[in-house]
């Protein structure tokens, strides 16, 4: 009978091992998700500028477009329905995705170098050239019964790579 409550228990031991272990592998896969979207999204937002402000050698964001931009970017890296950026059926993130800044830094608003601060989100940066910062935030699901899932807030202040300052 001893054997038979032995085995019981570390058959339950290792179910734990095995969800634990899945809700991990969940978890990092949604973290690196939702990292690698962001900064693509990024990315790609810093590179729309006005075609006047090129010419001139002096870029500035086509604020409309970059946010556009971002939002479609991190939509179809996460799943999300681009207009809400709330996650779509049958995917793993549950919760809708927050963008908490977006700010453009340019020679529309500021000369360079420009150091940039926000407090908050432990940002501190010298910009030599335009730049757009986002702090973005997610929930990142659990299945482990007992884990609740938790909030992973992202920021970056990314530039525009053709920036002849840079």
């Amino acid at each position: 009978m001893r054997y038979v409550i032995a085995l019981i228990f570390l058959i339950g031991y290792y179910v734990e091992v095995h969800i634990s272990t899945l809700n991990v592998g969940l978890e990092e896969n949604a973290y690196e998700r939702f990292t690698y979207a962001c900064e693509n999204a990024s990315h790609d937002a810093a590179l729309d500028v006005t075609p006047e402000s090129i010419a001139t050698g002096q870029p500035v964001f086509d604020e409309t477009a970059a946010t556009n931009t971002f939002d479609q970017d991190l939509a179809a890296n996460m799943d999300l329905d681009p207009q809400t950026l709330k996650p779509l059926p049958n995917t793993m993130f549950q919760a809708p995705v927050t963008v908490l800044t977006e700010q453009f830094i340019d020679y529309s608003n500021t000369t360079f170098p420009y150091e940039y601060k926000d407090a908050a989100y432990g940002i501190d940066v010298t910009l030599e050239g335009p730049a757009i910062a986002y702090v973005v935030q997610a929930q990142i699901p659990s299945i482990q019964p007992g884990v609740t899932s938790f909030t992973k807030t992202w920021a970056v202040v990314q530039s525009y790579p053709g920036d002849s300052n840079d």
